[in-house]
Formats: C-alpha cells, structure tokens, sequence
C-alpha cells in the first residue's frame, strides 16, 4: 500500500506554516516491503536489547570475499562496536555478522572501563549511528559515527557532577571517521567534529553534513573536523526537536527525512531545503508525515506518547533514525521501529 505526502502541506491543526517560494509542492510514495521486519533484537543474541540507526551500501566490486551483496551497518544504543548485517537482497534475508566492526576501544570515543554505575543513565562510552560513504576513486569506505567524547578521561561520578564537568570542558556527543578497504576491519582518523548523528551530502563534489537537532556542516576532506554552520529548522517548529535525519538530494532540492524528539506518536518526516547559493539562507520547508507506526511489527497497538531525547529501553510506538540507501533508480528508506527494537524499510517513489 501506497502513502502520498505532499511537501506544501503542513502536519498539525493549527500550525501557520509557509513554504518558501523556491520549494514547490512535490509529492513522495512510500511503500513497506512485505518482508518487514528486515532485523529485530532477536535476529542475533550479539544484538543485545536495541537495535537503531542503520545505514546500507552496496558492497563495491573490487571488496575481496565480501559477506553478501549488501551491507547494512547499524547501532546499539550503548554498543561496544557497530553492529553489521549482510544480505544479498535488499528485501533479506539479513543475517548478522555478531563480531561487528569498529570496537569502541579503538576509538578516540574510549575511556578505560568501568564508566561509573551512576552515570549509565546518560553518560556510558560507545559508538552508534554509522554513515557510510562509498570511495570508489580510493578504493575505500568511509564511516562517520558518534559517541561520547572526553578526551578519553574518566566521567567524574554522579550524573549532575558529569553534566558540568562535561560542559566546563566542552565534552559532549561527537563524531569520528574510519576508514576500510573491505567493509570488516576499519581505521579510525583522529579528526573530531562536534555534532552527532551526522549524514553527508555532496554539491559539486563539495562534501556536507547535517548532525543532530538539524544543524549543517561541511569539509573539504571527509576525514578531517567539519565546520559547523547554520540550522535551517532554526525558528520553526521542529526547532531544536530533529533527532536523526536521512537525505536526499535531487538538484537544488534537499530532502531530509527525520524524526523528532517529542512527537506523539514519533514518526518519520519530511522537509525539503533549497541547497542553492549561501548555506546561511537555506531554511526547511514545512515538514510532512511519511510513515507512522501502523504496521504491527511497529507497536502501532501500544500507547501514543510523546517521545523523549536519547536511548529507548523497551518497545514503544515510535518510528525512529531514517536512512537512505539508492540503487538503479530505486530508493528505500530504512527507519528503526518500535523506537529501538528492529529495522524495517520502505520503497520510496519520488515526482
């Protein structure tokens, strides 16, 4: 079954809303694939209790002895490492490959263990929320992923004393790259940027990213810091709100598929931006629904409550972490469901 959005609407009752000029009423079909759910927490008991924020490439020819066709990294909200799935179709089977990749204490994202028992609330070290940028010209991949950075020194203990101690210092959740040849063992680049959850997207083959709560970002070397510029959802109604986001880009326009920190039930949206001229002008239009949690492998039975900022324990009717993943013409999004419970994905129809 078929959903129809329309970027030109808006998603509340109630909500004053204007597109700009430059971004015209444009209309995106999004279809589940029957066989949902792709991954859950019982695909694998090296899953743990979450699972969320996936990214999927095509593995490259030149990859030696690759695992399956098609690679489908992703996280664990307190994971040790990523987590690596490998099919040889997009629809499945996934299976998992439990070592993962990228343990945590090879990171710029480590401290010695134990982190203190009292802070495991919101301050443990991992990695989650993986990107991954095929290189074909260097014959590589490149993975940007975040976690917790404090210069590798230990969390004072107690929550309120980490959370000055963390902003005294300008410690927060950042993003690191890695790089590989194969997909399986990869090497982290000391580089550190200062947003999370960070997506990439190229303008004549100018590298941009957009991390957490929406905010921009550009470099002109993928493993080194970005830059950090403006919020184009700055003012508007998901304003500090936009958790993870998902892009795509079709010429001047910018799709953004996110979700949002609050919403009742969360769900998958999207806004488009006008990527032309000055970043500092670029502003998202008003977002519209996409997928919400109808299916039943996506808790759609279980309460309709506002979601709250950072990690899920159990399931709750909520969508979550969009990806998006193109191959000859086709486009599929990827989105956590059941807040951090599995994956699932949609077929996307763009105008």
């Amino acid at each position: 079954m078929f959903k129809i959005i329309s970027v030109a609407l808006s998603i509340g009752a109630g909500m004053s809303l204007v597109a700009p000029p430059a971004q015209p009423a444009l209309q995106v079909a999004a279809r589940r694939l029957s066989q949902n759910p792709l991954i859950t927490t019982r695909s694998s008991r090296s899953l743990g209790d979450n699972v969320n924020g996936p990214s999927v490439i095509r593995v490259p020819s030149w990859v030696a002895r690759p695992l399956g066709r098609y690679y489908m990294y992703f996280g664990h909200h307190m994971g040790t490492h990523i987590r690596l799935a490998y099919a040889d179709a997009i629809e499945g089977p996934w299976k998992i490959h439990d070592p993962g990749v990228l343990p945590v204490a090879e990171t710029a994202l480590f401290r010695p263990p134990p982190d203190p028992i009292e802070n495991l609330e919101n301050f443990y070290t991992h990695v989650a929320s993986p990107e991954i940028e095929v290189d074909p010209a260097r014959r590589r991949l490149v993975m940007w992923f975040h976690g917790w950075w404090t210069d590798g020194k230990m969390w004072p203990v107690g929550e309120p004393a980490a959370r000055d101690w963390a902003r005294q210092n300008g410690y927060s959740q950042f993003t690191q790259a890695a790089t590989s040849s194969d997909g399986v063992r990869f090497e982290p680049a000391p580089a550190i940027t200062r947003i999370p959850y960070l997506r990439v997207f190229r303008i004549d083959h100018a590298l941009y990213g957009m991390g957490r709560l929406g905010r921009l970002a550009r470099s002109s070397d993928p493993l080194a810091s970005f830059e950090l510029g403006p919020n184009p959802f700055g003012g508007g109604p998901y304003a500090n709100r936009v958790r993870h986001v998902a892009l795509v880009r079709r010429g001047a326009l910018l799709y953004v598929f996110f979700s949002a920190i609050g919403d009742a039930p969360e769900r998958i949206l999207m806004s488009t931006l006008n990527v032309t001229g000055d970043w500092n002008t670029w502003t998202a239009s008003p977002p519209v629904e996409v997928l919400a949690p109808e299916a039943p492998y996506e808790c759609a039975t279980l309460p309709v409550a506002p979601s709250a900022a950072g990690d899920l324990k159990g399931p709750a009717r909520q969508l979550r972490d969009p990806a998006i993943f193109e191959e000859n013409g086709r486009v599929f999004l990827f989105y956590s469901f059941c807040g951090e419970q599995g994956i699932a994905a949609a077929e996307l129809t763009f105008p």
